[in-house]
């Protein structure tokens, strides 16, 4: 099992939770925000930090990775060691169509749903954390990823918006070949843009296969990963 405290002396991050007025939903939506040990020290009143958005999987919540997963706590451990760079995480919820008086056409998962999620993420969201939290808004400081569903949305919404992102993660996730914006066929563009472009899936999982043909489809088109 992973040590939730390794050290007597561990420094221990923030973990808040945020509600925020979505435009794009036209009501309220929630989320959960961690900040590293040093965030609120005084000596950096000033520091702006890095941010990565990560995503929860079709059945969860946003709090799943910390009341289950305890990503702060592995955050602060790293930290400690030295194995990470200090960072904001973002923990969208991913299931932002329940909130809606009626479920939008295309299906419920993020796909082929006048991208729901990705409008709320990036028009709402993501201006309320730089609003309220000292983040290093530009697209070489922000990552995005997600397990499953979230995974889905991660990629969907990380490769059409290249402009914002530039580290890209999926854990176990569906994947769709067809994403508006050609970024699958201006490589050269694409490819400069994605600094890290991270899959990863187990061989026993039900996705395994399809996760295996977008990474021969991304091989295909040239796409670095």
């Amino acid at each position: 099992a992973f040590l939730l405290n390794r050290s007597s002396d561990l420094r221990f991050g923030k973990v808040e939770y945020i509600h925020y007025y979505s435009k794009s939903l036209k009501g309220t939506n929630n989320a959960i925000v961690y900040l590293p040990p040093a965030y609120d020290e005084k000596k950096n009143a000033n520091k702006r930090y890095p941010v990565f958005y990560l995503i929860s999987g079709t059945t969860d919540t946003e709090e799943v990775y910390y009341k289950v997963g305890r990503m702060n706590y592995i955050l602060d451990n790293l930290l400690a060691e030295g194995k990470a760079k200090e960072m904001i995480i973002v923990l969208p919820y991913g299931n932002p169509t329940k909130l809606l008086p009626a479920p939008p056409q295309g299906g419920m998962m993020g796909m082929g749903m006048g991208d729901v999620f990705g409008n709320d993420l990036t028009k709402d969201l993501m201006p309320y954390v730089e609003s309220q939290y000292r983040t290093i808004n530009d697209r070489d400081h922000r990552a995005i990823g997600g397990f499953s569903r979230g995974g889905n949305q991660g990629l969907s919404c990380g490769l059409t918006n290249l402009d914002k992102f530039s580290y890209l993660c999926s854990y176990s996730s569906f994947t769709s070949t067809t994403l508006p914006g050609g970024v699958y066929d201006n490589v050269a563009d694409s490819n400069s843009k994605i600094p890290l472009f991270w899959l990863g899936v187990g061989t026993d999982d039900f996705l395994y296969g399809t996760a295996r043909d977008y990474m021969e489809f991304l091989d295909k088109k040239g796409i670095n990963r």
